[in-house]
């Protein structure tokens, strides 16, 4: 008879394999070496989270939550601002990591789509939709809307991606601007 999962040393072996995959990589992880290096047997984890698919999951998911933590509350804001409040979080240099983890696990996602279609539906579908809801709120028709909240989320990731590719936060920062400044053509700071 198996031991009921114990959720208090669940959440903290979590916390500690997300900490490790952040510098490790998130998609690439065996269970032998991680349990090693969190101070545990690949025998614990699987207990604790049933597979090592389980345990990817939970660490996408424990990710995911880091990150809209750090992120904050958007609703009070309008889209442009959104997206500000989102560029300035991410690039903290401790929240670096987790940007990085997304990224590679949307790369694995886009190759194993099979495997890993809940982040793909999590990944960008929502944030989308919650831009262009704003967008309609300031009276933008639903495709236009649609297709502005597209382009801003589009453009904020490509530009993580060239940010953290190139290390030319400055650049990428002007650039986020310019485009904001062509949607919001009254800069509110």
């Amino acid at each position: 008879m198996n031991r009921p999962v114990d959720q208090a040393r669940r959440a903290e072996l979590l916390d500690r394999v997300v900490e490790h995959v952040l510098t490790t990589g998130v998609s690439t992880f065996t269970l032998r070496p991680l349990a090693a290096a969190v101070g545990t047997s690949a025998r614990m984890l699987v207990h604790h989270f049933g597979s090592r698919e389980a345990l990817a999951e939970a660490v996408v998911l424990a990710v995911e939550q880091r990150l809209v933590a750090a992120i904050g509350d958007l609703v009070a804001t309008g889209p442009v601002e959104a997206i500000r409040q989102m560029w300035a979080a991410t690039r903290k240099p401790e929240i670096a990591p987790l940007v990085r983890a997304v990224f590679e696990v949307w790369g694995a996602a886009l190759v194993q789509p099979e495997r890993h279609g809940a982040f793909l539906e999590r990944v960008f579908t929502p944030w989308r939709d919650g831009l262009a809801a704003a967008l309609e709120a300031d009276g933008a028709p639903h495709d236009e809307a649609i297709g502005t909240a597209t382009l801003m989320l589009a453009a904020f990731n490509g530009l993580q991606l060239a940010r953290l590719s190139t290390g030319e936060d400055a650049t990428a920062t002007k650039a986020l601007e310019l485009l904001l400044a062509r949607i919001n053509p009254t800069p509110t700071h």
